[in-house]
């Protein structure tokens, strides 16, 4: 389970109980500068290949002869590295508001170019918007759940150095087209950050997808509505695809 930018392990706590007493082997990482993990106060520990340098160190660690890759927002990113990195290992990927299968870049007009210092001060905006876009609701759960630190929970200078590291160009649709294991992709209908029609279209571009839309969740899906992720989840590791017909040789006496 890999988490986004500002989140935790936290976001799958809901998830991790679930498939622990279900029997299966569990690993969920905290991001460098996120959650119980250390946070190095030099931006190039916050690029995307530093990270997913880390990642494939946890990964090497953990991985069994079969791995089913889950990540939110961000998260998906990495999902994706290690799957086309390690087919041979990877038996599923799962999507969770991840977008569409576009080349990485980070934004030059973006709030959070400012100065740290000035993040800092502007930190209760941000998650006050954080909350209005990323949850379907604003109730009394909702803000407990973003006081309990599962977004923007992260240093003013790990914010920044996160969003401006986000340099990937090869993730592109002609690197996502080559991922030859099922996905399944899980969208919160009211998501604010992420359109269904770039989920849509990460469908159209993948091998074998399946996409599943929440109407009740929005980006943090899998807080809003544990139940029905979980019953995704579940339902999609247990299928298997159909083993194709042999493929039929000659006709006896012909060449």
């Amino acid at each position: 389970f890999i988490h986004g930018v500002g989140g935790s392990s936290d976001i799958w706590k809901e998830q991790l109980d679930f498939f622990t007493q279900l029997g299966y082997e569990v690993v969920a990482p905290d991001l460098a500068g996120h959650g119980a993990s250390s946070a190095p106060q030099i931006a190039a520990a916050y690029t995307f290949y530093a990270l997913a340098e880390d990642l494939r160190s946890v990964f090497k660690r953990y991985a069994k002869k079969r791995n089913v890759l889950i990540g939110h927002s961000y998260g998906v990113s990495f999902c994706t590295f290690l799957a086309h990195e390690y087919p041979e290992l990877v038996h599923k990927v799962i999507m969770v508001n991840g977008g569409g299968p576009t080349a990485l870049e980070p934004s030059l007009c973006s709030i959070f170019n400012m100065p740290p210092c000035v993040l800092r001060c502007l930190s209760p905006c941000l998650a006050w918007s954080f909350l209005k876009a990323g949850f379907a609701r604003q109730g009394a759960k909702e803000k407990q759940l973003l006081k309990e630190g599962n977004a923007f929970n992260v240093s003013s200078f790990v914010l920044r150095a996160m969003m401006s590291g986000q340099y990937w160009p090869e993730g592109d649709e002609v690197y996502h087209a080559e991922l030859t294991v099922p996905v399944l992709l899980v969208h919160g209908m009211h998501d604010k950050f992420v359109p269904v029609e770039e989920d849509q279209r990460m469908a159209e571009i993948l091998l074998l997808a399946f996409l599943k839309v929440i109407d009740e969740g929005s980006h943090m899906v899998m807080l809003e509505c544990p139940e029905t992720v979980n019953t995704l989840l579940h339902e999609f590791l247990l299928w298997e695809p159909e083993p194709l017909p042999p493929e039929e040789g000659p006709p006896a006496g012909k060449k």
